[in-house]
């Protein structure tokens, strides 16, 4: 037996008193490790479902990525939509000369007017988010 103040501790209790302290404490982090892995996988199947790249609206272009919805590509919006359209393969084009990936990539151009009109070229990869005007002339 110790004193601990007044108190008079019988030492395998207070073994025991630890041991069970400690076996809690494990516990509760085992048990906050798994819950955060099981909701990482099912963010992760959930992500899985956007579809853009494998769109026919995809433009490949880093700062336009898509030419009907840009601000809703590859987030969590654009798992239902509508717009959707699967790329094909067109048998007597090759790589990116596709007829959708074309379309994609004309709509991107003409879309882009205004954008530069306010000073931003969004299909300039060199140029992604600087003013028009201050980029260097040479």
């Amino acid at each position: 037996m110790f004193t601990l103040g007044q108190l008079q501790v019988n030492p395998s209790i207070a073994g025991s008193v630890f041991a069970l302290c400690i076996w809690t404490i494990l516990g509760s982090l085992l048990w906050t490790v798994w819950i955060a892995l099981r909701q990482g996988w099912r963010n992760l199947k959930r992500l899985h479902q956007i579809p853009c790249d494998r769109c026919a609206y995809f433009t490949g272009e880093q700062c336009l990525k898509c030419a009907v919805h840009p601000t809703k590509a590859f987030t969590e919006d654009a798992i239902e939509c509508l717009d959707y359209q699967p790329k094909t393969r067109c048998p007597g084009l090759t790589g990116s000369k596709c007829a959708a990936t074309a379309l994609a990539k004309s709509l991107a151009r003409a879309d882009r007017a205004p954008l530069i009109a306010r000073g931003f070229d969004p299909l300039d990869p060199t140029d992604c988010r600087k003013p028009v005007g201050s980029r260097p002339h040479g």
